[in-house]
């Protein structure tokens, strides 16, 4: 079963001129967690969403980690959650272009299904499908599209109907 039968084409979008406030909005409004950037001709330049978001208010002394081979005690930070929000603040009005995620993880319409979920556990959800030839966004293969993909397979098999997957 390749991705296609896995995605949605219900998409929301942002460009890279928007702000983003209203990619917020926008995102606030759908209940959904990112957002594919799109260009004018609806070709894939970027992701927004809350995770990047957050990591990126941070301060960069908050961000260091075990894994970084430090054992930093921050206890000390007192009353960071208003330079965070100040950070926000500053950010809402800037474009999304300016801010999204550009390391982009795709699969396309024809690619395994298995590989899409693959790439799932890997990367988080959504993944975008794009077109083999080009960027251009055909759908979104989320962790909910991909096992309703696998719970219409299991309905098959109860019928008795073969499939290739």
């Amino acid at each position: 079963m390749p991705c296609i039968e896995a995605m949605t084409t219900e998409i929301v979008t942002v460009s890279p001129e928007q702000t983003v406030s209203e990619a917020v909005a926008l995102m606030d409004e759908h209940g959904i967690r990112a957002l594919p950037v799109v260009d004018a001709k609806n070709n894939l330049v970027g992701m927004f969403g809350f995770d990047p978001l957050l990591r990126g208010l941070l301060p960069v002394s908050l961000t260091i980690g075990e894994h970084d081979g430090l054992d930093l005690r921050l206890d000390y930070v007192l009353h960071a959650s208003s330079g965070v929000a100040q950070r926000l603040s500053r950010l809402m009005s800037r474009p999304v272009g300016e801010v999204m995620s550009r390391d982009l993880y795709t699969v396309h319409p024809e690619t395994p299904l298995w590989e899409g979920v693959r790439l799932l556990v890997k990367y988080g959800s959504p993944l975008p499908v794009v077109r083999t030839e080009s960027m251009f966004l055909a759908g979104i293969m989320t962790a909910q599209t991909a096992t309703r993909a696998f719970l219409h397979i299991l309905d098959l098999m109860a019928e008795g109907k073969r499939r290739e997957i």
